[in-house]
């Protein structure tokens, strides 16, 4: 199973340009997954890339930020205000990283396609045999 994450293009730019190493997340995926596949938001409207899931990293605010501020692009005070009112933070390792030369268009093969708020899990190819 692979999953599509959701993430505004600021953020997905940081991602596939290589400065961002870790992805935070507020709450994690509880499934088993093989492949990230990252949606970025409007106005891109498209999935730019995809990494081998390799696990994340679970603590609280200060220890996730000790741990990966370095591999984030993120400002602490970007990171603490996404965290505000949680004392679980995650972070998901991006590694093996792919960036597609031409980012894949999910509306073509599916103009009902709703991106998740968050993320989604691709339990079949289905609507998502071009990835």
């Amino acid at each position: 199973m692979d999953l599509l994450l959701s993430i505004q293009p600021a953020i997905a730019r940081r991602i596939t340009s290589g400065k961002k190493k870790y992805e935070y997340r507020r709450t994690i995926f509880k499934q088993k997954v093989n492949y990230i596949y990252l949606y970025s938001s409007a106005p891109v409207k498209k999935i730019v890339c995809r990494w081998k899931y390799a696990g994340y990293l679970v603590g609280s605010i200060d220890e996730i930020w000790e741990k990966t501020a370095k591999l984030s692009a993120a400002s602490e005070a970007g990171y603490r205000d996404y965290f505000t009112g949680k004392k679980i933070a995650y972070a998901i390792r991006i590694e093996d990283l792919v960036v597609f030369d031409l980012p894949l268009d999910p509306y073509k093969n599916d103009p009902a396609f709703r991106p998740p708020q968050s993320f989604m899990y691709i339990k079949d190819r289905g609507t998502f045999s071009f990835l």
